[in-house]
């Protein structure tokens, strides 16, 4: 069940009427979905990140400026 997983074989090519893709295209075609939802995420993380410190921030200013 593991090896399922795990394994690195790669699925056999020419099943039914897909067209033969040479190995470039192919390990685009294959990985451009993980690499978009990585820098998505990773986007989403580093600006949320960003404004919540500008937010606290400009909070923390806020309140000294009212003492």
């Amino acid at each position: 069940m593991m090896l399922r997983w795990f394994g690195s074989s790669l699925p056999r090519r020419n099943q039914g009427n897909q067209p033969n893709l040479n190995p470039h295209s192919y390990f685009y075609k294959v990985l451009a979905v993980p690499l978009l939802k990585v820098g998505a995420v990773s986007l989403g993380t580093f600006y949320g990140l960003r404004y919540l410190w500008r937010y606290l921030e400009d909070d923390e200013k806020d309140d000294k400026s009212e003492k």
